[in-house]
């Protein structure tokens, strides 16, 4: 059987690009019940299921236990909600200068909070001001207790105080603390340009930005750009003037966005949220694995599809997950899940079939140029069962 050398080329690198393609596989288990998380015989037994299927784990390691535990549903909106409560419990000691620290130290925490919505970090620096407020008002500090009551108002425009609660004093206060209008402006710029622009909570567009009619006085202003650190501070308005403020985001590890990507997963569920994790996490299929009424349930997002949650012990549990031996037409194009627009548009030729197709043409031009090229007589070459030219018997 004769047959030229590119051909052996191709069948060679084709063979391995194949090989590559299902070493490359991956499977990542992804816990999306905020109690609690499956037990480790059960993870094994997972893990080994997709194994079985040619679909590798990811690394042991931090990402791998975070995916696996319980969703964080609260990150550090719940160290100011204790800190808060420390403050509550100083302040009945009479201890002001240590709760007005606690206090201080809760608004930090939630102003650094990089996965909750931007209407969650606003609810909780409400929170933070109206401690401040009370503080101030018992104090007999009234102008300060009125100046954080109306950032409490702009915060937190549906928030109404409990009079069984609150003196009738605070009370007073927070009615004065209306909302009104006002002159003063913002110019916002962002680092890299385009953030989303937040004041006190509410979308305002994207930066370089330049708002007006702003009530004077302090206002919550937040930036936020995917991919990048949120960017939050408290600025105080001028009557009448403009405040010029340029906020820089810095880049969010992929520990974070994946944490991030998780959360969104575990509240929204989706293909979509699936596979924006799946691509942050570099994996090819995702288990999602949640408690049910019969024991642990799994559901498969593979190849851009999620499919439904069955017992994790029933036979079809693993059912999207395509065994090595099926040898379907797409498996040369999808060796990665589908990914959400934003992460789309990969060449060619960075994929391995592209870069097999590349080595065997430059591999075949070479071996032309040189066959070409050469002055030696003729002469036969024999690899296996292939033959070069016509002389071999």
């Amino acid at each position: 059987m004769r047959a030229p050398l590119w051909l052996a080329l191709v069948l060679v690198l084709t063979s391995a690009g194949t090989a590559a393609g299902d070493a490359h596989r991956r499977a990542a288990v992804v816990n999306i019940a905020a109690d609690g998380a499956p037990a480790p015989a059960e993870l094994d037994r997972l893990r080994a299921a997709a194994s079985a299927r040619g679909f590798a784990p990811l690394p042991a390691g931090p990402l791998r236990a975070s995916l696996e535990g319980p969703v964080d549903r609260t990150g550090a909106l719940a160290e100011s909600r204790a800190l808060l409560h420390d403050a509550d419990e100083a302040a009945a000691r009479f201890a002001a200068v240590e709760a007005a620290a606690l206090i201080a130290r809760a608004e930090t925490s939630a102003l650094a909070d990089e996965l909750a919505s931007e209407a969650e970090v606003a609810a909780a620096a409400a929170d933070a001001a109206l401690h401040r407020a009370v503080l101030a008002s018992d104090a007999g500090d009234q102008a300060a207790a009125l100046d954080d009551l109306r950032l409490v108002r702009r915060l937190d425009p549906a928030r109404r105080l409990d009079p069984a609660v609150h003196r009738p004093r605070l009370l007073e206060l927070f009615d004065r603390a209306a909302p009104t209008g006002g002159t003063a402006r913002l110019r916002i710029e962002s680092d890299p340009a385009g953030a989303l622009v937040w004041v006190d909570g509410r979308l305002l567009g994207a930066a370089p930005r330049e708002l007006a009619d702003l009530a004077p006085g302090r206002h919550l202003l937040a930036l936020s750009k995917p991919g990048r650190r949120p960017a939050r501070e408290l600025v105080t308005l001028p009557a009448g003037g403009v405040l010029e403020r340029s906020l820089q985001l810095a880049a969010s590890p992929p520990e974070r966005r994946a944490q991030l990507a998780h959360r969104r997963l575990a509240a929204e569920g989706g293909a979509a949220a699936a596979g924006a994790l799946a691509s942050l996490i570099a994996s090819d299929a995702l288990l999602l694995v949640r408690p049910g009424s019969g024991g642990l349930e799994v559901a498969i997002y593979a190849s851009g599809r999620l499919g439904p949650f069955r017992p994790a012990t029933a036979r079809d549990a693993l059912a999207e997950l395509a065994p090595p031996s099926v040898r379907d037409s797409q498996r040369l194009f999808a060796t990665r899940p589908a990914a959400p627009e934003s992460h789309r548009g990969a060449r060619w030729y960075r994929t391995w079939w592209g870069i097999s197709l590349l080595a065997v043409g430059a591999g075949s031009l070479a071996t032309g140029v040189y066959f070409l090229a050469s002055d030696r007589s003729p002469e036969s070459y024999r690899i296996s069962r292939w033959c070069l030219d016509d002389s071999c018997h």
